[in-house]
This record gives C-alpha cells, sequence and structure tokens, in this order.
C-alpha cells in the first residue's frame, strides 16, 4: 500500500512538473535552420537582462521551447536579423511567434494575457479620452469616482478563466486607475482622489505578496512610487528633499516591497535629475543614494542601488573624484584631502594585473621627476590587503609612494565602477578630475598638464 501510494505520488508530481509551464513556439519561415534568441529579465526595477536562451529553428523555421514560468514575466524574442517581439507569458501560455512583412508578431490559439491586454487597450483608449485629449491635456472631470468605476466593469468584462491573467490584469488596471487618480481625480476632488490612492496601496501592494519579477507587478509599484515622491498631493510628509521622500517610503512596513519602492525612488531621481531641482551636484546625490543602500538589509536591492549608481554617476574630467577613508601604513585612515600637492595621480592596480605591476614600475620615476608637483598614490583591489604588501615589500615599491588597500569590492569599486586595470586618474589640487590616461598615454598627460 505505501508503495502505491509513492507511485502515486511521483505520477503526481511528474504530471504537475509536465502540465505546466509555458510553450513559447512560432515559425520564421525566412530564416530555416537559424536560432531564436528567447531573453528574460533578471530584474524589472533596471530592466537588466539575463543570458539569452537560444532555440534553433528547423528546415522550415519551426521551433518550440517549453519553459517554467512563476506568475507572469515579460519575455522577449530576437531572431538573426534582429528583428524582436516582448511579450507577456503566464506558467500556462501557449505563445505563438510568426512573421509578417517583416516584423514578429505575437498570436495563441488560446486567450492570453497578450490577446487580452489588445482588446482592453482599445477600451482602455476610449476611456481615457473622457478626462485626457489626443495631445495630452487634462480635460476637467465633474464626477471622477464614476469614471474610475469604469476600470472595475473593464476588469469584470476582461476576467477569464486563467487565475494567472486575472491576477496579472488586475495589477495591470489598478496602474491604469492609479494614473487617472494622480492626474485628472486629484483636480477634481483631492480629498477622493487621496482615499482611492490609499485604496490600491492596501489591495494591491499592502495586503498582497511582493511581485518583484511580475511586470505588472512593478508598474504598479513604480507609478505608486513616482506618485509618493513627486506628486506633492500624495507626499506623507510635506518636509522636502530626497531624504524626506526615502523617510516616506516607511509607511510599507515588508522589507521587500520598502527597499524595492527605494530602489525606484532612486531611479526616479536619477533618470529625472530631480536632485539638481533640490540643488544636488551629482556626487552629492550619489552620496545620498549610497547612504540608502548601507540601511538596505537586502542584498538583492543593495546591488540595484549600486547598478543604479554606476549608470547614473558620470564620472570623468571636470568631476570631482570621490573622498573615501582607506587603511594606509600600519592602518592608518587615509583619504584625498590629506594631499596638497597640485596635481596627484590615483592609481588602481592587482597583483593579479601584468600590465598594472609592469606600470609600478614607472611611477617612481615619474615621482622623482615631478617631485612636489605630484603625489603619486596607488589603490590596491586585491582580495588580500597581507598579497598587496608582501608584493610591494619583495619589489621595494612600499616605501616610494603611498599605497593603500580597497579591496575586490565596495568602496572605488562601486563608485567609479571599475572595471578593466589598471585604471588611472589625474586630478588637480581641487581633486577634480583632468584626465583619465591609459598606460600608453599617461607620459603625455602628465608632460601636457604639469609645468
Amino acid at each position: 500500500m505505501f508503495q502505491k501510494l509513492i507511485k502515486v505520488i511521483l505520477l503526481i508530481s511528474v504530471c504537475v512538473h509536465q502540465c505546466y509551464g509555458a510553450t513559447i513556439s512560432g515559425t520564421i519561415a525566412s530564416l530555416p535552420d537559424s536560432y531564436v534568441t528567447l531573453t528574460r529579465y533578471s530584474d524589472l526595477a533596471l530592466f537588466n537582462k539575463a543570458a539569452g536562451i537560444d532555440i534553433y529553428t528547423d528546415s522550415l523555421g519551426r521551433f518550440a521551447y517549453k519553459l517554467d514560468v512563476t506568475g507572469t514575466e515579460l519575455l522577449k524574442i530576437t531572431n538573426e536579423k534582429g528583428e524582436e517581439v516582448s511579450f507577456y507569458c503566464t506558467d500556462r501560455s501557449n505563445c505563438i511567434i510568426t512573421e509578417q512583412k517583416g516584423q514578429l508578431i505575437i498570436g495563441s490559439n488560446t486567450p492570453d494575457i497578450n490577446t487580452v491586454l489588445k482588446s482592453a487597450g482599445n477600451d482602455l483608449a476610449l476611456w481615457r479620452k473622457t478626462f485626457v485629449t489626443d495631445k495630452g491635456v487634462s480635460i476637467a472631470v465633474k464626477h471622477p469616482a464614476a469614471v474610475l468605476e469604469k476600470i472595475n466593469s473593464l476588469k469584470i468584462k476582461y476576467r477569464t478563466n486563467d487565475s494567472e491573467v486575472n491576477t496579472a490584469l488586475s495589477y495591470y488596471f489598478a496602474g491604469q486607475a492609479l494614473a487617472f487618480i494622480t492626474t485628472a481625480y486629484v483636480r477634481a476632488d483631492e480629498a477622493g482622489a487621496k482615499k482611492a490612492f490609499d485604496t490600491i496601496q492596501q489591495d494591491y501592494l499592502i495586503n498582497k505578496q511582493v511581485k518583484t519579477n511580475d511586470p505588472f507587478y512593478m508598474q504598479l509599484l513604480e507609478a505608486d512610487v513616482s506618485a509618493l515622491i513627486h506628486n506633492a498631493n500624495f507626499e506623507r510628509s510635506k518636509a522636502t528633499g530626497f531624504g524626506a521622500r526615502i523617510k516616506d517610503l516607511r509607511y510599507f512596513k515588508n522589507d521587500t516591497l520598502r527597499e524595492m519602492a527605494e530602489v525606484l525612488a532612486v531611479k526616479h531621481y536619477y533618470t529625472g535629475k530631480w536632485y539638481k531641482n533640490e540643488g544636488m551636484a551629482i556626487e552629492q546625490f550619489d552620496d545620498s543614494v549610497l547612504y540608502v543602500r548601507s540601511a538596505a538589509t537586502l542584498a538583492a536591492t543593495r546591488r540595484l542601488m549600486q547598478l543604479l549608481v554606476v549608470a547614473n554617476n558620470q564620472i570623468g574630467p571636470g568631476i570631482k573624484f570621490p573622498i573615501l577613508s582607506l587603511p594606509a601604513e600600519e592602518h592608518r585612515p587615509f583619504d584625498l584631502t590629506q594631499v596638497h600637492s597640485p596635481y596627484t595621480l590615483v592609481n588602481f592596480w592587482s597583483t593579479r594585473c601584468g600590465a598594472c605591476t609592469d606600470e609600478l614600475q614607472d611611477f617612481a620615476a615619474l615621482q622623482e621627476q615631478y617631485m612636489d608637483k605630484l603625489t603619486i598614490i596607488c589603490i590596491s583591489v586585491d582580495k588580500d590587503e597581507d598579497r598587496m604588501r608582501e608584493f610591494l615589500a619583495t619589489n621595494k615599491y612600499d616605501t616610494k609612494w603611498l599605497n593603500v588597500f580597497n579591496g575586490d569590492h565596495g568602496n572605488y569599486i562601486d563608485r567609479l565602477h571599475l572595471g578593466i586595470l589598471p585604471a588611472t586618474y589625474l586630478l588637480d589640487a581641487g581633486k577634480r578630475i583632468i584626465a583619465m590616461p591609459d598606460a600608453q598615454g599617461l607620459i603625455k598627460v602628465l608632460q601636457n598638464n604639469i609645468r
């Protein structure tokens, strides 16, 4: 009896594995014996992409692929000619890709999220005309609550037998409602708009599971955060500035929800350059972001914050070099404010980098040539500080110029997005970047700048 029970359980588990999951198939008749690339997004906050999956076509250009999907995902198919189509997929989707007049088209042999959205989009376009013109100018609304109620009727109209599709649509329609609430509704009835705004937050964000991989959930959260941080009608406090807006997000008690909201707030500040409106330079805002990041409890959101700084911090000539404290000799703290020469050469290197160690051999002569006009600082990004110091002592570099340790993560790695080594920066007396020369151009850069 026990063995039979085990067999039944195994059969059920196999069936669940085989019967669920999305099927991505299609025909690219113009590209037989070729391939298409399926791309999934590793996060929907910054739209970073995971490695693509190549799916090969047969002699007729046909392909098929079974994909395990959790909830709803945003995917993209690209063929060898660079033609692409983005589409949504649930765990029971049967998505069919075809080629029509040089374009990839998404379809399905049963109603799915993509086909439903296409029909719903037509109804929503007519709905939006009741409060906004074709040119995007708001129309005065006399009865905003009645206009908002139309969303509920559309949600009922497009309900399907697929629970995942219904969930996706609920977030999608909530996002449409939020756009109306934060524009037209708030102008007609501020108190009613705030009440409707709070209801959506409670029903779709605060009292629901956090779904950072669901594109419709993330679109809703991003719209909500946008309203909270730059629409005065929905701010939680009347204090001004980035710090106050981040503090407002503590209203979200769930760590994942709150920290993802903080990531999206930072993203809006960077992309909209709102920090300039608050009188901050990019490096000042970076410092604020790093403070928020250091307070994060989740590694994933700390990483997203780092990527935002990297993507938006335009390190280059004219930008002030970051001042960070690092351990120098005898582990005394050191930063660039302690250097008072007219020029500073900052070099990032590693004992594992042959080009780095070759370049170090030139620094003694450069230090002697420019004397008090130039201070050379070498910053190691080795994993092990002892390894750095052993290498310096063996080659007798340790007393010829200042050597400090950064390590292989954090600090300057994050701030400068260091990749290829060696990396060199020539700074003026105010610690602003003059040039970022490579090894071959270093001598010429020094000659052109130091008199």
